[in-house]
């Protein structure tokens, strides 16, 4: 059988070397603390599993650098073509800049936070298992971390291993988006994303799978146990990851840092 379509030798791609992975230092300076844009839900999943919402700061320095943020074009009945394709046009020169910069350095030192959903199952025995099941989701890019929730429904009626799930926020979307309005560039570099979700694994998510309530605001672990989870991974917990698109290549990012 002939193909309509003549054969094309494949050709060799050229190797990518990761760049390297810039470390997390405190934020320097005064911190305030921002609140949730929304009154806290009351609701639960399923009747099965309470939710509530924390923040935690993002990593500190960004490798995205500081750009301003492109001007939208004036609301009218009629949209001028012509200022949509300069907008267009714009982005596109800042993420050739920022591409061939490279931004290995520190590139942005303002304070961003991200939201994350948690949601704990209700009455739980968490002396039955040693280490537990948490489920780390991660949202496609244009999504708010709620998208999880249909597919939770889904999952949690035919599968009761999952003892906790946390539902990550990147800082550019969804309530984080409103918590960092005032700080937000007008670019973003992925690589951010999967430091940001390094810093909480690392620094953030509680050593146990608890029912009790957690503060709006999660305190940041002892040096001590972050170094551990570096070196060791959790130790009591069994974390799966699962992403969406920009959310599973920020978790896949992390599998190449020299971190976690």
């Amino acid at each position: 059988m002939t193909s309509s379509f003549p054969y094309t030798p494949t050709t060799f791609r050229t190797t990518t070397i990761p760049r390297p992975w810039v470390p997390f230092r405190p934020h320097e300076g005064r911190v305030d603390v921002p609140f949730l844009p929304f009154k806290p839900r009351a609701d639960n999943l399923l009747d099965m599993y309470k939710i509530s919402t924390h923040i935690i700061p993002a990593a500190n320095p960004r490798v995205t650098p500081d750009t301003p943020i492109p001007k939208l074009p004036p609301r009218s009945s009629k949209i001028d073509e012509q200022d949509i394709k300069n907008m267009g046009l714009e982005l596109m020169e800042q993420q050739i800049h920022q591409g061939e910069g490279g931004h290995c350095a520190v590139a942005n030192d303002k304070l961003l936070w991200n939201c994350i959903n948690r949601y704990t199952r209700k009455g739980q025995q968490t002396d039955v298992r040693m280490k537990g099941m948490t489920l780390f989701l991660v949202q496609a890019a244009g999504f708010p971390k709620e998208l999880w929730e249909t597919t939770l429904c889904y999952l949690l009626s035919v599968c009761d291993i999952i003892d906790e799930i946390w539902s990550w926020e990147s800082v550019q979307h969804g309530d984080s988006a409103l918590l960092n309005r005032e700080n937000l560039s007008g670019s973003f570099d992925w690589t951010d994303n999967a430091r940001d979700i390094v810093n909480f694994l690392v620094n953030y998510i509680p050593e146990d799978v608890e029912t009790s309530a957690l503060p709006i605001q999660l305190q940041r672990l002892p040096s001590s146990i972050g170094e551990s989870r570096e070196k060791s991974g959790f130790s009591s917990r069994t974390l799966v990851a699962v992403g969406h698109s920009f959310g599973g290549c920020s978790v896949y990012v992390i599998r190449f840092s020299e971190t976690f």
